[in-house]
């Protein structure tokens, strides 16, 4: 008796463990349905593609700062994103690629975008995956 409470016992573990980790992975996707792209295909993109958008979802700050930003991005702070959206009205028609620090705000504009009707995708790991690689970045400033 006491053998089956053992075999049984394990395999409620085992379920129970299977059970975690499949929500532990349903949680990681923060961003459900935004694609997301590397540095090295956004980086071919901006060459060959002229009608791509860079989006800079980071701070005056951040943009400022020696992480630099991306070549004709238009800079919109997450946090104004919502209230600003309609700045991005003539580019409905193009992709867009967001991007932030790390790429964790920039998948959350990317949804809001998509679900505003755009092409919208993440910069996956951000302009720090970008600076990783050496892409070049511009250093202007803006108040």
């Amino acid at each position: 008796m006491s053998k089956s409470l053992r075999k049984d016992g394990f395999s409620g573990y085992i379920l129970v463990l299977f059970i975690a980790i499949g929500l532990f992975a349903l949680l990681q996707e923060k961003n459900p349905g935004v694609k997301s792209i590397t540095a090295d295909e956004a980086a071919q993109l901006m060459h060959r593609d002229t009608a791509v958008v860079f989006l800079d979802v980071r701070t005056v700050n951040k943009w400022n700062s020696s992480t630099g930003h991306l070549n004709n991005a238009i800079l919109i702070p997450f946090q104004d994103l919502r209230d600003q959206i309609n700045r991005l009205n003539t580019f409905r028609d193009r992709r867009i690629i967001v991007y932030c620090r790390s790429g964790n705000r920039s998948g959350k504009a990317a949804r809001l975008l998509l679900d505003s009707g755009f092409n919208a995708v993440n910069l996956a790991g951000g302009i720090r995956m970008w600076n990783a690689r050496q892409y070049p970045v511009l250093q202007e400033k803006v108040q």
